[in-house]
């Protein structure tokens, strides 16, 4: 049996590295479940637990005869210590995570040898399909993702200044709907979930936006999600060269960021505007890559890269 521990099933780490990635094992006939962790049978063997994002040391050490897999998630940003810490105990028999250089670098920092750790890139949700693309036809630059992590996280370099200047929608996912005025009048977001709010998307831009700044913990560890969700709804992407980035995207790939200077990036929008009111050249050249971007990551393409770590460690 295949546990998929998650801290709460509603969370996006939660439905779509454990839901998702169960139901697609259990339709290529791997039995696999989700738990929170007051769900997990304390007398089970023989099994194999991923960890998803969150990890109990305590509830590990309950369980010494199955395997354990962690799947970092975004968790390296946010709990570095804990994570390491987790890491150089040998409690867990596999690690998963987002892109290469965090792979070689948790192996020269921890001591685990590169043949336990796997680098799996984020698929996009299968929910998106269903959603409604409205005004496709003129250039709209949008943000897609949590929009309250604007205040924590900086997913959006100088969005204030940005998002009047180039007229930047906002679309919350876990909110469900369009929250551009709230963002543009400087209000907080409440963020309340709405469990059908990637099955309901209306989106009314077609250029996604993710400006991070370069070498800092978000670039460095941060899932490939929204470049995989640009692709999936067959638009492109203006971001900046994140390391899941350089995993996935070509370097020909004619909207990425090498610096996130303000002026740099007015001139990557400038850019991209030039080109989509005149013949839409590097337009073209950057749908062709994500329509292979959106083949490679799949969901049922990724839930292979899981289904090779769990025949190795079964």
């Amino acid at each position: 049996m295949i546990f998929f521990v998650v801290a709460k099933k509603d969370q996006g780490s939660a439905i779509l590295r454990g839901i998702q990635i169960s139901d697609q094992l259990n339709q290529l006939g791997v039995e696999s479940k989700v738990v929170t962790e007051s769900e997990i049978p304390k007398d089970e063997i023989n099994s194999l637990f991923v960890w998803v994002k969150n990890i109990n040391p305590d509830l590990i050490k309950q369980l010494p005869q199955n395997n354990h897999v962690y799947d970092v998630v975004d968790n390296y940003i946010y709990q570095k210590e804990l994570v390491q810490s987790v890491i150089q105990s040998g409690m867990v028999d596999h690690l998963i995570v987002n892109n290469e250089f965090m792979k070689l670098e948790i192996h020269n920092e921890n001591n685990i040898s590169l043949k336990d750790i796997s680098v799996i890139h984020h698929h996009w949700d299968p929910r998106i399909s269903t959603a409604q693309k409205e005004n496709q036809s003129n250039l709209t630059f949008g943000f897609l993702g949590s929009v309250a992590s604007l205040a924590h996280t900086d997913n959006f370099l100088h969005y204030r200044t940005l998002a009047d200047e180039y007229k930047v929608r906002f679309y919350d996912t876990e909110i469900g709907k369009d929250v551009s005025d709230l963002v543009n009048n400087d209000k907080k977001i409440v963020v309340t979930r709405n469990p059908d709010a990637m099955a309901s998307l209306k989106i009314h831009f077609n250029c996604h936006i993710s400006i991070r700044k370069n070498d800092g913990p978000e670039s460095k560890y941060k899932t490939s999600a929204k470049v995989v969700t640009a692709s999936a709804l067959d638009h492109n992407i203006l971001t900046t060269y994140e390391e899941a980035i350089k995993d996935i995207l070509p370097n020909e790939y004619p909207f990425i960021l090498k610096n996130t200077d303000l002026k740099s990036i007015k001139e990557m929008f400038d850019l991209i505007k030039a080109d989509y009111a005149d013949k839409k050249v590097l337009w073209k050249q950057g749908l062709e890559i994500m329509r292979s971007i959106k083949e490679k990551t799949s969901l049922s393409k990724i839930a292979n890269d899981y289904l090779f770590i769990i025949n190795k460690l079964n």
